[in-house]
């Protein structure tokens, strides 16, 4: 079997045992293939940890208890899988401030895997419409949505967090510019992005480089590489270059 495929069946063989009402809140081995770092992006939530999303899943079977998630389209490239799915399910059980309907509700969406070298799962991402989704369930009796940039800077700060737990003796100001700077941003690029001098900038890249014993930026990749959180420093640096240009705009 080559690569391709084997990642392609362990993807397919997840989703399939993931959301199978038999597997729901029990020990089981179909999460093995996740590193412990994944990156677990959803419709309703961004974290790290598969026991996040075990937990998701359970969450969504107390409301939707006859929930079926069939698997209509496979397809991979390297270390991408792409799964295409629809979902039914009654609704029986509160979810998102909404009481159980008793509708029947359907949805599709897509949920893709990133894999490292070692054919872990890094990235988990899912999509959906969340909107039509909810606009199934009726009108949202109460409206406590946060804006856009509340949901960045949430996301924002959970990153930092996840990553702080890693390398606990830098700041979170180091963590940003780290995440920059292995992105290929230059350090006056992040002094204009966190707003301070790329002389400051240049100080906690120091500070940096000699915490994780690395000299230069091809060695700082590779460490974090090896340790499963090179995907979390991208996602990072995303937000920031997104937080730096919504600012622009107010």
């Amino acid at each position: 079997m080559s690569d391709d495929m084997g990642l392609i069946q362990t993807s397919s063989d997840f989703l399939a045992q993931a959301w199978s009402k038999d597997s729901v809140g029990k020990q089981t081995s179909i999460y093995d293939p996740f590193s412990k770092n994944a990156i677990i992006n959803t419709p309703l939530f961004y974290k790290t940890g598969p026991e996040v999303l075990q937990q998701s899943i359970a969450s969504w079977f107390k409301s939707f208890p006859d929930a079926l998630f069939t698997v209509k389209k496979v397809f991979g490239y390297k270390c991408n899988v792409v799964c295409k799915w629809v979902a039914s399910g009654t609704h029986l059980g509160v979810f998102k401030g909404f009481d159980p309907t008793k509708k029947k509700i359907y949805c599709s969406g897509e949920t893709t895997f990133i894999f490292n070298q070692e054919k872990q799962i890094v990235h988990y991402i899912a999509t959906l419409n969340m909107e039509k989704f909810l606009a199934q369930l009726g009108p949202q009796k109460v409206s406590n949505k946060l804006s856009p940039q509340e949901i960045l800077m949430s996301n924002l700060k959970l990153l930092v967090s996840s990553l702080k737990k890693t390398y606990n003796a830098l700041t979170s100001r180091e963590v940003e510019c780290c995440s920059l700077f292995v992105s290929g941003f230059s350090a006056k690029q992040i002094g204009l992005m966190l707003r301070i001098s790329h002389r400051t900038v240049e100080t906690y890249l120091e500070k940096v480089r000699f915490t994780l014993h690395c000299t230069s930026r091809i060695q700082m990749i590779e460490k974090f590489l090896s340790e499963q959180t090179y995907f979390i420093l991208q996602d990072l640096a995303r937000l920031l270059t997104v937080n730096y240009s919504s600012n622009l705009l107010l």
